[in-house]
């Protein structure tokens, strides 16, 4: 139920921003990480992944850095 939830999220933040989607979804998760909101973060990244794998993993990878500060 939540990947379907999530999957249509994606498909409507993808018909709002078009090939920018992916590109969007991961400024809005690394605005979310600067601020401490984790629940957005997360919801970001899921939409990410939905989208592109690879913006994801850098995401995710953009997060540990961040973590590490």
């Amino acid at each position: 139920m939540a990947d379907d939830l999530q999957l249509q999220q994606s498909l409507r933040h993808f018909a709002l921003h078009g090939m920018n989607a992916a590109d969007v979804a991961m400024q809005n998760g690394l605005e979310a990480l600067k601020v401490g909101h984790m629940a957005d973060y997360r919801h970001w990244l899921g939409i990410c992944s939905k989208l592109d794998r690879r913006a994801a993993a850098q995401l995710q990878a953009l997060a540990v850095m961040h973590k590490q500060r």
